[in-house]
């Protein structure tokens, strides 16, 4: 099935797919609702989805490195969701925004703060991914050691 585009089905197909496809976005036009909302319905829940699934894969990581077991490298299918996770907060963010005012606008169109000590690591060729300033499985906190 075609993103994001209506497609007619008889009713005891649309039950089935429904049932099993309703979690990741997949919604149905109900008579009275335009399809422009039922698309911005049917984006909200994708989105909500996407963040659900990349948050699971990033918490399993934290279980597994927290575990010190070998984390688990994204594959196709969590970069895409992230693509898509991505361009659906910002669309939908737009939207938001002019619901909900000025305000609104100002909180989700937060400035990008530089980041000074990498700005000087790249002044002396040193790249963040090279010498990042909290290796992993460093603690956060002093322990005194």
């Amino acid at each position: 099935m075609p993103p994001y585009q209506a497609m007619p089905f008889n009713d005891d197909d649309a039950d089935t797919i429904l049932e099993a496809w309703a979690i990741q976005g997949l919604t149905e036009q109900r008579p009275g609702v335009s399809f422009e909302e039922a698309l911005l319905e049917a984006k909200s829940q994708r989105m909500a989805f996407l963040d659900s699934f990349v948050n699971l894969f990033r918490e399993e990581n934290a279980r597994r490195r927290a575990g010190n077991e070998g984390i688990l490298m994204p594959r196709k299918v969590h970069r895409d969701a992230l693509k898509e996770l991505k361009a659906l907060q910002s669309e939908l963010a737009e939207i938001d925004a002019e619901l909900l005012g000025e305000p609104a606008k100002q909180v989700l169109q937060k400035p990008v703060i530089e980041d000074v000590a990498a700005k000087e690591l790249l002044g002396f060729g040193i790249s963040p991914a090279v010498a990042p300033l909290m290796p992993d499985g460093l603690p956060l906190t002093d322990t005194g050691v």
